[in-house]
């Protein structure tokens, strides 16, 4: 099951070219070639699986990470740590508006290295810090 912003089946794009991604629902490579899947909500999930919280989540979902972390906020799920990877190409005011509400929701950027960011709760940092 994918990860995505609503609970249903959802379209996956190919990259064009062989070896060059994975499958995107938001087709970041404009591909013709597609298949569908089905996809859950992180809240969904963690419902599912009976969990109540998140103590660290990798997010690299091929340009559906807006939505996700905008879902998962909204639903009142913030994990300890989250890891992103921004996919591109994606509008830069999109991705900023992503950080910023991490940020309001009372996370810290902790590391960036390339595309990918490490936030964590502030709370989380002050505890580990003493």
């Amino acid at each position: 099951v994918g990860v995505f912003s609503l609970d249903g089946i959802v379209r996956f794009y190919r990259p064009n070219e062989k070896g060059l991604g994975s499958l995107s629902a938001t087709n970041l490579t404009y591909s013709d070639i597609s298949l569908e899947a089905p996809v859950k909500r992180i809240q969904t999930i963690m419902a599912d699986l009976k969990h109540k919280k998140i103590d660290y989540l990798k997010i690299d979902i091929e340009g559906a990470e807006h939505g996700v972390i905008q879902d998962m906020l909204f639903s009142g799920i913030e994990p300890d740590q989250l890891g992103v990877e921004f996919d591109m190409p994606t509008p830069p005011w999109v991705v900023e508006k992503t950080i910023r509400g991490l940020l309001l929701a009372g996370y810290e950027i902790v590391a960036i290295w390339g595309l990918n960011c490490l936030f964590a709760k502030t709370d989380v940092i002050d505890s580990a810090r003493g």
